[in-house]
């Protein structure tokens, strides 16, 4: 399935490679905005202020682009501005961070150390994979290990400017310090937060900001700080809650139930100092309750009899839910219209609960207690807007202490790492119909022509395919045609794929060349059956498609997928091929359509192992004498021989049809020309033996083919002195590699812990008490609360015939 599509979007990843990089780097060379640099002078002002001020020190870093590359593409040629991928990435990443602190009066500095020299610092080695943070004198440092992103930077910054205001309490003793010590005087906003330098994290810390002078804040990463607070599961990696310190001894927890966003805390703060409580009186009927809050309301009615019992136990519910419910108290002695009617011949007292934005009133059953039913409604109502809801896919799944590891992973794979800049980020798919179990039968049966890509969004290769087809229809828009495009999440719609036999992605199979005119083509460069022409092609002739040769073949396909097409011709049309060439069978012949001295070559299947034929045939793909480009050079640098290099002019009126289309440049060429050689505008032949770093560049006549051959053969003997000797260096991974042994232990003691916590609260899952009222109310002749049928004006009443218990309060280990 979308086998062709997905091959020449691997064979063109290297330029996507460069365009991406190129994208990075425009961002990165761009406008610091809110990025301050730093002169020497303004340094030293700085340790005269009190203010907290944050200074990344950037050094002069290369990243091998030349000059003229950068020229070509738009960019600045600032060397200093540019480091490996990592730092390309920080250096957008800290810029955008600046913006979001300036709303916080919070300054972001950078020091160019190529034109202010700050010994201290920009002497410092590796003090460029820092932050530092100072307020007067250095405070403290981040690696950017831990400053991978905005969310990352702003956390960790807004931790350090509230670290007095905000505390990190890691166990429940110091909670309960905390506590008493603003008991009668401030209710504490108290958050759980899996890992400091998350989303959530960050969402906290900007509220803590800006409502620090109206509650006071803490937050933990130890799940047993928080045991027995209310609502926090075990597949949650966030909670927070309203500690009640100012008006309870007790400083008694309200659950937040919305998501971890700015918006929506800032909201349940704000509701949280709102009265939540309302008598309705002939009055005020008509009034819209609690105007401004996102409250979902609750409904009690009562009579002069029980008034008493409901005020008395009320208030412990509207603790419980402080800032998320509000209460209206309906006296139906008192106001009989339009609520009469509703209530019927129920008994007295009765609740009702009526969410957010709902047309629609739910009564309690009479099994459920007023706690445990506002709970259940809370939780079915707001259960896409809780925090375990509101994370992508990217960073949900919490039981794994890989999932900060994901970048070992891209750092070798070019299409993950370049879909990785489209994570997070919104995608207008609106030209492209995605089809669900209930539109696709009805599209494939109504439309006359519909193509239809089904694809996995968390896969790279599937997800790089979704972006061309994607593009491919905003075109078909755009220019106002026939648009049969349409695609299926296999993901979300897993029966129907299963259904369409698309349970897995076609992996490469050998072309089949089925006569002696398609094997011309192959000959001549071309892929039978198209217009494509490429620079080289494999073709296996065997007996018959089901050999061991065949097979060998087969694999041979799928290593090479991305970098060449490998064909596959058996029976008469090998045996035909084979006379014709004089190639015996069950060999594999690469043909370079490009190549003048060697446009053909071939090896025999069974003389070798899968990954000896792998090599061979990348190593054979290259002309014997070729134009030496960024792509072809670890080919040629892996054979471990010495390299002969001719510069010269750029060749022009070349017939492209024979020539491999490469990348040209006349500065190149001079830059490295000049390295080796010194020279800069004559032609020149040199010998390069990289493995040892030795240049010989040789002095005499470039057509005495006699003197040349000489030459090479005093390299051979080592009768020549190299003319230049160029520095050792090593090229070692962008990352380091994972530490297996340390992930298992890890993960073994992380296991270990999680079912030690699970089982510590399911064993008290019987103690965990949901309703306060039942504990303390005296059983009266009023009734249960029960749940009516009638409706109020403009409501549609629905009744709960079953009683579902809420969660038990099993906490989620952290990582």
């Amino acid at each position: 399935m979308f086998t062709n599509s997905v091959n020449c979007f691997y064979q063109s990843r290297f330029n996507m490679m460069f365009l991406m990089l190129s994208l990075c780097l425009g961002v990165c060379l761009g406008d610091s905005g809110d990025v301050k640099m730093l002169t020497e002078e303004a340094y030293k002002q700085l340790a005269h202020q009190s203010e907290l001020q944050v200074i990344y020190f950037k050094k002069e870093l290369d990243l091998g682009l030349e000059d003229h590359v950068l020229e070509e593409v738009g960019l600045s040629t600032d060397r200093d501005a540019y480091d490996d991928r990592m730092l390309g990435e920080f250096y957008k990443e800290y810029s955008k961070s600046a913006k979001v602190l300036a709303e916080f009066d919070i300054p972001m500095y950078m020091v160019n150390c190529k034109t202010v020299k700050i010994s201290e610092y920009c002497d410092k080695k590796d003090s460029h994979h820092n932050v530092y943070i100072f307020r007067g004198t250095e405070l403290l440092n981040f690696s950017l290990d831990s400053m991978f992103d905005v969310d990352a930077i702003v956390s960790n910054i807004l931790q350090i400017a509230l670290l007095r205001e905000v505390p990190i309490l890691q166990s429940a003793q110091e909670r309960r310090e905390y506590e008493d010590e603003y008991k009668g005087k401030s209710n504490i906003v108290f958050s759980f937060q899996m890992a400091i330098g998350t989303k959530q994290h960050r969402a906290l810390m900007e509220v803590a900001f800006r409502f620090k002078n109206k509650f006071t804040f803490a937050i933990t990463t130890e799940l047993s700080t928080v045991d027995g607070f209310p609502g926090l599961t075990k597949n949650d990696e966030v909670g927070l809650w309203l500690l009640q310190c100012k008006s309870s001894r007790s400083c008694s927890p309200a659950r937040y139930y919305g998501r971890m966003i700015p918006e929506e805390i800032s909201q349940f703060l704000n509701d949280c100092m709102v009265d939540n409580v309302i008598e309705l009186t002939p009055e005020n009927i008509q009034s819209e309750p609690f105007p401004g809050t996102r409250f979902h309301l609750v409904y009690v009615f009562y009579d002069e009899e029980s008034s008493k019992f409901v005020r008395t136990h009320s208030e412990i519910i509207l603790k419980k839910f402080k800032g998320t419910i509000g209460m209206i108290f309906i006296n139906v002695d008192r106001v009989k219209n339009p609520y009469h009617d509703l209530l019927d011949n129920r008994p007295i007292p009765t609740i009702g609960f009526k969410g957010v934005d709902m047309g629609t009133i739910v009564f309690m059953p009479t099994e459920m207690e007023p706690g445990e039913f506002i709970e259940h409604q809370l939780e079915g109502y707001v259960g896409k807007m809780s925090p375990k809801q509101s994370q992508s896919v990217d960073d949900s799944d919490l039981d794994d202490p890989r999932k900060y590891l994901s970048e070992v992973e891209r750092q070798d794979d070019q299409i993950a790492l370049a879909m990785s800049h489209f994570h997070n980020k919104p995608l207008d798919d609106s030209s492209l119909q995605a089809l669900t179990d209930k539109t696709f039968p009805i599209e494939t049966t109504n439309r006359d022509l519909l193509i239809v890509l089904f694809y996995l969004p968390f896969d790279a290769m599937s997800s790089a395919v979704y972006h061309s087809f994607l593009a491919a229809a905003d075109v078909l828009v755009e220019q106002k045609r026939s648009n049969p495009l349409s695609s299926v999440n296999c993901f979300d719609w897993t029966d129907v794929c299963q259904k369409e036999n698309v349970t897995f992605y076609e992996l490469p199979a050998p072309l089949e060349i089925n006569s002696v005119n398609e094997f011309k083509q192959v000959v001549d460069g071309k892929i039978p059956k198209s217009d494509i022409k490429v620079d080289a092609i494999a073709i296996g002739l065997v007996k018959n498609e089901y050999s061991n040769e065949a097979r060998m073949v087969g694999k041979i396909a799928l290593e090479l997928q991305g970098y060449m097409v490998v064909s596959m011709a058996s029976g008469d049309v090998a045996q035909k091929i084979s006379d014709m060439k004089g190639i015996p069978m069950s060999s594999l012949v690469i043909y370079k359509a490009n190549d003048q001295f060697q446009p053909q070559v071939f090896t025999k299947v069974i003389d070798k192992t899968e990954d000896e034929l792998v090599t061979w045939a990348r190593q054979k793909t290259i002309p014997v004498f070729n134009e030496l480009t960024p792509i072809n050079l670890p080919l040629i640098y892996a054979r471990r021989q010495p390299i002969v290099i001719y510069f010269m002019e750029p060749m022009t009126g070349t017939d492209s049809s024979h020539t491999m289309e490469t990348y040209q440049s006349k500065t190149t060429t001079q830059e490295v020309m000049t390295s080796y050689t010194g020279k800069k505008d004559e032609d020149c032949l040199v010998t390069v033996i990289l493995t040892e770093g030795h240049v010989f560049v040789y002095g005499d006549k470039l057509t005495d083919l006699v003197s040349i051959e000489k030459w090479q053969k005093a390299i051979k003997t080592n009768n020549v002195e190299p003319t230049k000797v160029l520095p050792m260096g090593d090229w070692k991974p962008r990352i380091p590699p994972y530490d297996f042994v340390k992930l298992m232990e890890e993960d073994n003691t992380y296991q270990k812990q999680r079912q030690d916590r699970v089982g510590h609260q399911l064993a008290n899952e019987e103690e965990i008490i949901f309703d306060t009222v039942r504990e303390s109310a005296p059983v009266t002749d009023k009734g249960d609360l029960i749940r009516g049928k009638d409706e109020l004006p403009g409501m549609r009443i629905e009744t709960t015939s079953t009683s579902q218990s809420v969660p038990p309060n099993v906490g989620r280990n952290e990582l």
